[in-house]
C-alpha cells in the first residue's frame, strides 16, 4: 500500500472530524444556527486505477447521495455527506467480454468556508471520512473500506424567496488502492443538487 498517500487521507480525515467537533459547541450556542437538507446527483470519474493488473474499460459513474448541514454563519458551514457512485465496466483481454460491476460509497464531513455575494454564494469544502469498494466479478471480487480525505468548492444559488438552494460542486476524495497495493485513488465528482433550509 501507499503508506504516504493513506497517510495524507488519513490526516485530512481527522482533521475533518475534529473541525466538525469543535463547531458543535458553536452551534449549540449561536441563536443564527439553522438546519439545511440536500438532495443531489451527478457523475464521478471511472474506477479504472484499481484494476491495474487487468484490462478492464469503466464507463463513468452517476451518482447520487445527500445531506445534512448546520449554518453557523453566513460564512461556516459544516456537514455529513453520505453518497454512492455506480458505474460498470468489461474486461478486455483473456477475459474478454466479462462484465465487472464497480460501485463506491462515500460518507464522511466536511466544513465549507462561504463567500456571498449578491445573488450567489461560491465555497470551498475541506473535510474526509470513508469510502466503500465494491468490485463484483464472475473471476475477480473485493469489498473494503478506506480513510479518505475530500477537498472541493462550488456555487449555491437561492431560488427566489422560497427555502430552496439550487447548487453546483465539484469535489475530489483520495485514498489508499487497498486492493492492488499502488498508489493512491482520486475519485473527482461533478454533482448539482437543492438544499432545503426550513424556517424554524
Amino acid at each position: 500500500m501507499n503508506f504516504t498517500g493513506r497517510t495524507r487521507a488519513g490526516f485530512a480525515a481527522l482533521l475533518a472530524v475534529v473541525a466538525f467537533a469543535s463547531v458543535s459547541p458553536l452551534m449549540a450556542q449561536t441563536s443564527g444556527t439553522v438546519l439545511g437538507f440536500s438532495g443531489f446527483g451527478g457523475f464521478t470519474t471511472d474506477p479504472g486505477g484499481f484494476d491495474v493488473f487487468r484490462d478492464t474499460e469503466f464507463d463513468a459513474a452517476y451518482h447520487f447521495g445527500a445531506a445534512l448541514s448546520f449554518r453557523m454563519s453566513p460564512n461556516v458551514v459544516a456537514r455529513a455527506d453520505l453518497s454512492k457512485a455506480y458505474s460498470t465496466g468489461e474486461e478486455t483481454t483473456a477475459l474478454a467480454g466479462e462484465v465487472v460491476g464497480f460501485n463506491r460509497t462515500y460518507y464522511g464531513v466536511a466544513v465549507e468556508a462561504r463567500f456571498p455575494l449578491s445573488g450567489v454564494t461560491p465555497y470551498l469544502l475541506a473535510g474526509g471520512g470513508m469510502v466503500t469498494v465494491d468490485r463484483t466479478a464472475p473471476s475477480r471480487n473485493y469489498n473494503f473500506s478506506e480513510v479518505a480525505g475530500r477537498l472541493g468548492g462550488g456555487l449555491a444559488i437561492p431560488l427566489s424567496d422560497s427555502s430552496f438552494e439550487f447548487f453546483v460542486e465539484g469535489s475530489q476524495w483520495f485514498y489508499g488502492r487497498v486492493s492492488t497495493g499502488e498508489g493512491t485513488q482520486f475519485d473527482t465528482s461533478v454533482t448539482a443538487g437543492l438544499t432545503f433550509v426550513p424556517d424554524l
